[in-house]
């Protein structure tokens, strides 16, 4: 599943929980704090944790220096039992979401960068997932070559979601914002491939889907069991989706991708 914690300040506060997996009652160990590997300040805690119980520590509140876009906050909790030293670790990442821009965002995929400036992606597998390619160009433009794809087609993993955010954008200044987007795709035999869009203007708190399309009705073009390279114009339709009731400063758009192994999206 695709998560990421959404904060629309640039400041956080964690919390961890602890449970005591061992075999005997845990009386003191250390939390250490990372934000993007920098190391923040430690929570010593002392009590006794018995086998099997948990507990929550709520952390120092940690700032990035780094505004807009994905952050890892990571932490060691070192313990100390009976016999010796034990150092454990888990990492989450997180996005940013300040500075909305308030010009419209466009986006060819013509340069290099991806995701591209502001964008995020979300691959909580490392599998296979969003990626820019520059052997396609919407509508069959040899001279405008450059999209995202979704590999559906090497992605093994039945029910795997990733997603792609856009930049935050202040959409306040607009009646009702428009989202439009070009689209080609094949299935392989007759998979549900699924592509949703969601909004948020309450910093991720509540999402709304505006699109989802799933198999054939995803489908652009007649199913293909070689790899779908989108190579025509008639491969090819533009989605346009009227945001109504999103004309706020702070709005967030995400794509989010449901993998069942057909064919791939651009």
């Amino acid at each position: 599943d695709a998560k990421v914690g959404v904060t629309c300040t640039s400041s956080i506060t964690p919390q961890v929980i602890v449970k005591n997996n061992g075999t005997t009652p845990l009386t003191t160990f250390t939390v250490t704090p990372y934000t993007d590997g920098v190391a923040g300040i430690t929570t010593p805690w002392s009590g006794n944790l018995a086998v099997g119980a948990s507990t929550t520590l709520v952390l120092n509140t940690t700032t990035t220096s780094v505004t807009s876009g994905v952050h890892t906050f990571s932490f060691t909790v070192l313990m100390n039992s009976p016999y010796n030293f034990f150092n454990v670790s888990n990492k989450v990442n997180y996005l940013v979401a300040t500075n909305s821009q308030t010009t419209p965002v466009s986006e060819d995929f013509a340069l290099a960068t991806f995701p591209p400036t502001n964008w995020t992606r979300v691959n909580s597998n490392n599998g296979p997932t969003w990626s820019r390619v520059v052997n396609v160009g919407a509508f069959g433009n040899t001279n405008d070559l450059g999209a995202v794809k979704f590999d559906f087609y090497t992605n093994p993993v039945a029910g795997d979601v990733d997603e792609l955010y856009l930049p935050p954008i202040d959409l306040s200044g607009s009646a009702t914002p428009v989202l439009a987007f070009d689209i080609a795709k094949a299935q392989r035999l007759s998979e549900n491939d699924q592509l949703d869009v969601l909004v948020s203007d309450d910093c991720g708190a509540n999402w709304t889907n505006v699109y989802s399309k799933a198999g054939q009705t995803l489908a652009t073009s007649a199913a293909v069991t070689s790899l779908f390279l989108a190579p025509n114009a008639q491969d090819w339709i533009t989605e346009t989706i009227q945001l109504t009731g999103f004309a706020s400063p702070n709005v967030l758009v995400k794509f989010r991708a449901t993998n069942d192994n057909g064919n791939n999206l651009y």
